[in-house]
């Protein structure tokens, strides 16, 4: 049996660009992306969120797709926003899979893109969003 790193999920939310920015690194599993989804939803300023990009480049997803199917319906806001875009940065074919399994849901067809550059999310999501950005020093950390 191979050891994991354990996951590290942070994500700041920037009001002036109505953005929520998460990076998630290392092996995560279906418990943690809940929580990061609770985590995040519940944060006073998620009402000015109305996008939201997932760096997920340097995660190792362990989870199923049995899974995954349970996490979608969680995952779809209870009043979606108007206009709602969800870009996910990832080069890995896990990761895009999983995404495009997200993508593949009806509610979310429209909402997400899955892409392999920071420029394509930042087009999608109508924005300028740096990568020295997701380093930024008042991240939460989750995990």
């Amino acid at each position: 049996m191979s050891e994991f790193q354990k996951a590290s999920i942070r994500y700041k939310i920037y009001q002036d660009r109505n953005l929520l920015v998460d990076v998630i690194e290392n092996h995560v599993r279906l418990e943690d992306l809940r929580d990061v989804f609770f985590s995040e939803s519940s944060d006073p300023d998620f009402i000015h969120v109305h996008k939201a990009l997932t760096n997920a480049v340097n995660a190792d997803p362990g989870l199923s797709v049995n899974e995954l199917q349970t996490l979608i319906p969680m995952l779809q806001l209870s009043d979606q926003k108007t206009g709602f875009r969800w870009a996910i940065l990832t080069d890995k074919p896990k990761q895009t899979t999983m995404s495009m399994l997200i993508k593949k849901d009806p509610y979310f067809r429209h909402i997400i893109g899955v892409f392999t550059t920071l420029a394509a999310c930042n087009s999608f999501l109508h924005l300028t969003f740096d990568e020295s950005e997701f380093n930024d020093a008042d991240y939460k950390k989750l995990v």
